[in-house]
């Protein structure tokens, strides 16, 4: 009868401990915490750096040039020190632009720019909201490879 009592009732191994972690495990856990924070200061970062010329986008929509004007010196003071960008003109900053993310050529854009702003000539050709909706897609495309 013992032979059976030992069959029915095997000795088990002694139960897990549910208590404190060992020290490796709050140290993995620190790190990918840290990991993580890491990464999303890294994103914030980003998008706050990318807000002017999501702005800058948008305002493309709106046949205002003043408005565009305006956001273009705001995407370069976002991106470039204002030493070098502060004295641009509304012309010449869509051109540096041009120049520094090797957009297609905007001298047409950045001359009914001027026009539109300092001489206050608002008249707009067909042809030159073409450029402009082209020029938006452009940035458009350089905000999505930055992603």
């Amino acid at each position: 009868m013992a032979a059976a009592d030992v069959l029915l009732d095997p000795a088990l191994p002694p139960p897990l401990a549910w208590g404190l972690l060992q020290p490796i495990w709050w140290l993995i856990i620190a790190v990918i915490f840290c990991l993580i924070m890491i990464r999303w200061v890294r994103y914030k970062r980003l998008q706050k750096k990318l807000q002017p010329l999501r702005q800058l986008i948008s305002v493309m929509q709106v046949d205002d040039p003043a408005q565009i004007a305006y956001q273009v010196k705001q995407v370069l003071l976002a991106y470039f020190p204002s030493e070098q960008v502060a004295p641009l003109a509304a012309d010449k900053a869509l051109i540096f632009l041009q120049q520094q993310w090797q957009l297609d050529d905007v001298s047409d854009v950045a001359a009914w720019l001027a026009r539109a702003v300092y001489q206050q000539d608002t008249s707009q050709t067909k042809a030159m909201h073409k450029r402009v909706i082209a020029l938006r897609q452009a940035l458009e495309a350089t905000l999505d490879s930055w992603r």
